[in-house]
């Protein structure tokens, strides 16, 4: 009876803490909307949403990756003390970037195992968060997120909020 209790409590505490994090996802998503809609110039529209995004999915950073010369894309926003060097970095066509970009489908990866490498700009950092900036059929860009290594992964809740906002965002900015 005890364990049953004690099962009981724990599942509620989880769903207690999802509720409080969709909360939080919906309330970030309210903000940006009443930014762009307030007429924020696209840039400071960006920079909000890489804020609030790096804010409410607890992360160390936030990027954003957009289309930029010729067949590359490139990271023009960041948010987070641990990255402001990744502002510039370029995104090859076989980026993981731009996989999640075509597909339209946003991914978590954790990258803790793997050695930080020069020819991975985000290889230092742990867990990882992809969310497509999707308007309409046209890809508009990538919002990564990043915890430092030997921090939690990113969890469902996370991805299907991200994947949400930036498609909304998207959208706004169109």
């Amino acid at each position: 009876l005890l364990a049953r209790a004690a099962t009981i409590a724990v599942e509620n505490a989880r769903l207690y803490e999802e509720s409080n994090s969709r909360a939080q996802w919906l309330s970030a998503s309210r903000r940006i909307t009443i930014a762009l809609l307030q007429g924020s110039d696209e840039e400071e529209a960006l920079q909000l949403i890489a804020t609030e995004m790096r804010r409410v999915a607890d992360a160390d950073l936030a990027l954003i990756i957009l289309p930029s010369v010729a067949d590359t894309w490139a990271c023009e926003f960041v948010a987070g003390e641990v990255g402001q060097d990744l502002v510039g970095t370029t995104f090859g066509r076989d980026s993981r970037a731009r996989a999640v970009a075509q597909s339209g489908l946003g991914r978590i990866i954790d990258t803790s195992t793997a050695p930080p490498s020069p020819n991975n700009p985000l290889g230092r950092f742990g867990p990882l968060l992809y969310a497509p900036m999707a308007g309409g059929d046209t890809a508009r860009g990538v919002i990564i997120l990043a915890r430092v290594r030997g921090r939690a992964e990113f969890d469902m809740v996370d991805l299907t909020m991200a994947e949400s906002v930036a498609n909304q965002a998207a959208l706004a900015l169109e």
